[in-house]
């Protein structure tokens, strides 16, 4: 979980409803997967929530290396 309105979200451990949480991809480190979530959020607010691209959309994202 990455911020939200509850406390402790940067607690070691957390119980969280299973809704809440997805199984990050086999072939990465837990370390790895740890960065998923900044990029993850960044990328779908630009591309959905401002930019409102949709199902069907075609979309060029350039320069996502750092």
């Amino acid at each position: 979980m990455l911020g939200g309105p509850r406390d402790g979200v940067m607690q070691e451990y957390m119980v969280l409803r299973q809704e809440g949480v997805v199984r990050a991809p086999r072939h990465m480190t837990a370390l790895e997967a740890a960065t998923l979530p900044c990029a993850a959020v960044t990328a779908w607010n630009a591309l959905v929530a401002q930019g409102g691209v949709k199902a069907g959309d075609v979309v060029l994202v350039q320069g996502t290396g750092g």
